[in-house]
């Protein structure tokens, strides 16, 4: 029998920052994305489900967003109520803005036009509500498997979860891992810095989870492809 999927919670946080600092310009990536006019270099880890781009963002603005955020302190520890409120359970920092500058320049840089060519409707960008999760191995944060339910932004529908690895060299675990209706593991993506991973989400879709980061410290950036 194929099991109850859990959804990913409205976060509850111990600790809001009390200015939510502004996300980096990434004029950078952009101009280095027009000037190298290079097709992504997209991996389909399952045909069109599952999407891995490597070197998406640059090590350098990968840095710079972490280190904006962490300077001011910007993370929020997120937690849930758990399964029996049929929430998954996590525990890690939490960074969220609505950034439809950063959104715009994001999808420029890592070409999300033409990652998404193969669409047969036209992705049309990043919802600018951008949140950035950080995972630290020293206390044991995860987030438990979960679907993402589909988004409508502005009269746009979102179809995948788009995240962007800002580390992951110096971490263990932390791996994005996909199952299928019974659990059973199908797919794993290990962080690195500067990889995007996409995947198609919806409520009756499996689930997935973000790994024990069992030594280290794992950031992504999240948002969701809209059409």
């Amino acid at each position: 029998m194929p099991r109850h999927r859990r959804v990913a919670p409205t976060a509850t946080s111990t600790r809001a920052p009390a200015v939510t600092p502004s996300l980096p310009s990434l004029a950078r990536d952009v101009e280095r994305r027009r000037r190298e006019d290079a097709a992504p270099n997209v991996v389909r880890v399952l045909e069109n489900e599952i999407i891995v781009v490597d070197d998406a963002l640059s090590r350098a603005t990968c840095e710079e967003i972490i280190r904006t955020i962490e300077d001011g302190n910007g993370f929020a520890h997120a937690t849930s109520r758990g399964p029996k409120y049929g929430e998954a359970w996590r525990s890690n920092g939490r960074y969220a803005r609505e950034d439809e500058t950063f959104a715009r320049a994001l999808w420029d840089a890592v070409d999300g036009k033409r990652t998404f060519e193969f669409e047969l409707d036209d992705a049309s960008g990043f919802n600018p509500n951008i949140r950035v999760y950080k995972y630290a191995g020293d206390t044991g944060d995860h987030f438990g498997p979960h679907v993402d339910e589909r988004v409508t932004v502005r009269g746009r529908r979102s179809g995948y979860t788009a995240l962007v690895y800002l580390s992951g060299e110096d971490v263990e675990g932390g791996c994005t891992i996909f199952y299928d209706y019974h659990g059973v593991e199908r797919a794993r993506v290990e962080p690195k810095t500067g990889r995007a991973l996409y995947f198609r989400h919806g409520a009756n879709l499996p689930e997935h989870e973000g790994e024990l980061v069992r030594r280290g410290t794992k950031y992504v950036l999240r948002s969701d492809v809209l059409f």
